[in-house]
């Protein structure tokens, strides 16, 4: 199973660790279902998600419907609700990938962890579950506020599961945007002309912007600006070799940065209109 092209439900996304995973989840490209016991609440917890690096829009449906939906599920649920709402879901994951995030705390001394007697709330999933289903305890130890940042996880993320390849699955999730195999110098070059001619592109001043995004087509890098823009009768010739609009250019800057992007596994294209200003887009496939 490839982590990267799945579907994933977090049920009990509408409270702060779910949200969490979700806005984490999405933004690197995965399609989210949030489940919730109120269909309208989830879809609304889906449309309030600000995501901008996923390309497919989250959304919400009720527990069941939501783990249905989905290959890889989620239980982000406290410990009083755990095993209601694991009757719930168990029609639908059978063979599926289960990803328990609780936590026994039990009231009223929420703060101290209570075991359950099957040893701990993932093996109480498991045995909820029966054999079919393949749970894996993972992201317990994670605050939710660091889930709600615009970066990647920066602390250790235990992962516990009998399958060594299901708990692979879970790391990679955890790990966001996927790794890019290339030469470091190389992509410092194509990068450095790119962000030199947006800088260039706006001699009174203007917004430069350097993003990220992962989704099914691959990882993306893009720097953009609000310059003059390119004409259109130039957009087709600006990666030849020695074409330049530049006074003092010899025209070998874009062709060189599409031919490193190219040697490094990437394409290289833009986006561009009169006034309106570039976006280069390094692509990783």
């Amino acid at each position: 199973m490839q982590a990267g092209k799945t579907t994933i439900a977090i049920i009990g996304g509408t409270g702060a660790l779910g949200a969490g995973l979700a806005r984490h989840l999405a933004r690197a490209g995965h399609a989210i279902v949030i489940g919730s016991r109120s269909a309208d609440k989830a879809d609304a917890a889906a449309q309030a998600l600000a995501v901008s690096g996923g390309t497919v829009k989250p959304r919400g449906a009720g527990n069941a419907d939501a783990a249905k939906a989905a290959e890889i599920v989620f239980v982000t649920v406290p410990w009083a609700n755990h095993a209601a709402i694991l009757d719930e879901i168990a029609p639908h994951v059978a063979g599926k990938l289960v990803v328990d995030t609780t936590v026994p705390l039990v009231p009223p001394r929420v703060a101290r962890v209570q075991m359950p007697p099957e040893g701990s709330a993932a093996l109480a999933a498991q045995k909820r579950l029966g054999t079919g289903v393949r749970v894996v305890s993972a992201f317990h130890n994670v605050a939710a506020h660091k889930l709600q940042k615009d970066e990647a996880i920066d602390c250790d993320v235990l992962i516990f599961g009998d399958d060594p390849k299901d708990r692979e699955v879970v790391l990679e999730l955890a790990k966001g945007l996927p790794a890019v195999s290339a030469d470091p110098d190389q992509l410092l070059l194509v990068v450095g002309n790119l962000v030199s001619n947006a800088v260039q592109a706006m001699p009174e001043g203007g917004r430069l912007t350097v993003t990220t995004a992962s989704g099914p087509e691959g990882l993306a890098l893009s720097v953009g600006d609000t310059g003059a823009g390119i004409a259109a009768e130039h957009v087709g010739k600006i990666f030849e070799p020695l074409f330049t609009t530049k006074p003092r250019g010899i025209g070998l800057g874009l062709a060189v940065a599409r031919s490193l992007s190219e040697s490094n596994g990437a394409t290289l294209t833009v986006e561009s209109a009169p006034g309106r200003g570039s976006r280069f887009v390094m692509r990783f496939a």
